[in-house]
């Protein structure tokens, strides 16, 4: 959709080349849950207690955008290499996303899990930087992403 309209902000984009008006899509979006994969993965990487979930991957060959979070709990830093030869997808973190206090994510598809799941933890996006892109990380996180709690860094 994102070569359709080239100045446009890439999720948002989405939603023009659909004809779709960008509203809180999150109440017209239901995901068939599997809990038990869900389990299965929280089960896996120990994600109990209280717990930060930081994803620092974003593109469809995954690049890294290297961030700090400053605290003294426990972390899981994602890895991309780690989901695959797991067996995991993107949709069996809904469980971990939901139960963590914090999730800090570069902006990427998996943000739409954290705009519809991290009801009671802390949200924290962060701009996915290439070197040839130009920014439009405040566009596009107004036009598409609803979640109130979110909290923004470039």
């Amino acid at each position: 959709a994102d070569r359709y309209f080239q100045n446009a902000p890439i999720m948002a984009t989405k939603y023009y080349f659909i004809n779709h008006p960008i509203s809180d899509w999150r109440k017209s979006v239901d995901i068939k849950r599997n809990k038990d994969r869900e389990q299965e993965l929280i089960k896996k990487y120990d994600l109990t207690g209280e717990y930060i979930l930081i994803n620092r991957f974003f593109g469809s060959n995954p690049v890294e955008r290297d961030f700090s979070v400053d605290t003294d709990k426990k972390v899981h830093v994602m890895s991309y290499k780690d989901s695959v030869e797991n067996g995991f997808s993107i949709f069996d973190w809904i469980g971990a996303i939901e139960n963590a206090s914090e999730v800090h994510t570069v902006e990427t598809s998996f943000c739409y899990l954290v705009d519809k799941f991290c009801l009671n933890g802390q949200p924290h996006m962060y701009e996915k930087r290439m070197q040839t892109a130009p920014s439009d990380f405040y566009r596009n996180v107004g036009l598409v992403y609803r979640n109130p709690n979110w909290t923004f860094h470039n």
